[in-house]
């Protein structure tokens, strides 16, 4: 059994070492690196094979990364910044995973040479006139900004927030986002315009208007219930109509039976005697009967509707952006169910709702704050998915 394992162990270290120098020459060098790393750590005889390999994976990967950092350096876009620190964050990170394994010799002597370079420099560097693009970048941003361009805040924002990836405390950088923040959020002023032909309860419009406009407001959208100089969007709500149904009362009797079991008795033979199993003992059978009940059944409904529209303007500009027909009913249903006769011939259904009066019918009132109750998380909804 040792034999064997010691066998299978041999076997996957050979695979290892093949794997090692097929993704050197495949030019997977930062994954060969990682694995030659990890396996010759805390080794103290170390093989050629691996010294190697890590030496040539490094230096390959090692120049190439130094000469695309290098012609990014050159290029006239400053965007290339973020390119250059993120090569030499790559070479930071290389660098520590060989540093301690140095000086590096195989067991049979062989020293491996490796093309060290101090990063710490080139990548304050990098750093600095990332951030100074980015800067600067936001800075004219900012000036189209100012003329009502939103998407050139946010913009703004976003390069801001890359400037604070190298420096928190940038020059101003925190105050111009805030700045960035406010040109690029949209204000939203929620609007109920009432037209129904009939006299609405003032808590209709109330409950409708308490849609939490706190829940819609996101870092670019800002949602107000009063009127303000710089609202950019008129979110308004008209109902057209709103009615609410005569109380509807049905009455409905019918009958209901069922094969039930009753009891027992006696298997009789053909004779009419009593059968008896093997030990003498008489033999019992299950009685079966159709039981029957006549039952009542009492519905009650009642049923609130709204219509209208929700329409989307622009403040500035007087365009609309988008609208959507509102049509909403509130529908209010119970029955009782009593009955003569056998329980046992009753379905499921008419023993659940076994009781003498369904609930008694909603005021108008009541049914009216309902429907705003549904109006209001309807348009609110919609407003989510307008400004999303």
């Amino acid at each position: 059994m040792k034999k064997q394992m010691l066998v299978l162990i041999m076997a996957i270290f050979a695979s290892s070492c093949a794997n090692l120098d097929k993704l050197v020459e495949q030019g997977r060098y930062n994954e060969a690196i990682r694995i030659a790393t990890k396996k010759m750590q805390g080794d103290k005889y170390k093989k050629t094979k691996h010294v190697l390999a890590l030496e040539e994976a490094f230096n390959k990967v090692q120049d190439k990364d130094l000469q695309e950092a290098k012609y990014l350096e050159s290029n006239t876009d400053g965007a290339s910044w973020d390119r250059v620190y993120g090569i030499y964050k790559n070479i930071q990170e290389r660098q520590r995973l060989v540093n301690p394994l140095l000086p590096l010799r195989s067991k049979q002597g062989y020293r491996a040479t490796f093309n060290f370079i101090k990063v710490e420099p080139l990548l304050a560097n990098a750093a600095e006139q990332a951030s100074a693009y980015h800067y600067a970048n936001a800075e004219r941003l900012i000036l189209s900004a100012e003329q009502g361009d939103k998407d050139a805040a946010k913009h703004a924002f976003a390069s801001l927030e890359r400037v604070q990836r190298y420096f928190s405390n940038y020059k101003d950088v925190e105050n111009l986002k805030l700045k960035a923040e406010y040109l690029a959020k949209t204000r939203i002023l929620v609007v109920l315009d009432n037209q129904a032909p009939v006299m609405i309860p003032r808590e209709f419009e109330q409950e409708i208007l308490d849609i939490s406009i706190r829940d819609l407001n996101s870092k670019f959208k800002e949602f107000h219930m009063q009127d303000r100089d710089n609202i950019d969007i008129y979110a308004t709500l008209t109902i057209t109509e709103m009615e609410v149904s005569p109380e509807r009362e049905i009455v409905n009797h019918f009958h209901e039976k069922k094969r039930v079991k009753d009891g027992w008795e006696y298997l009789l033979d053909k004779r009419g005697n009593v059968r008896r199993d093997s030990l003498g003992n008489k033999m019992k059978v299950d009685k079966f009967i159709m039981a029957k009940a006549h039952v009542h059944e009492i519905t009650r409904e009642k049923r609130a509707y709204v219509r209208g529209k929700i329409r989307y303007v622009d403040a500035r500009t007087n365009d609309l952006i988008g609208k959507m027909p509102v049509k909403v009913e509130t529908v209010f249903e119970d029955f009782a169910i009593s009955f003569d006769g056998d329980r046992r011939a009753l379905s499921d259904r008419c023993i659940n709702n076994l009781k003498r009066f369904p609930d008694p019918f909603p005021s108008d009132f009541d049914m009216a704050l309902l429907a705003a109750d549904e109006v209001k998380e309807y348009w609110k909804s919609d407003l989510r998915r307008q400004f999303r």
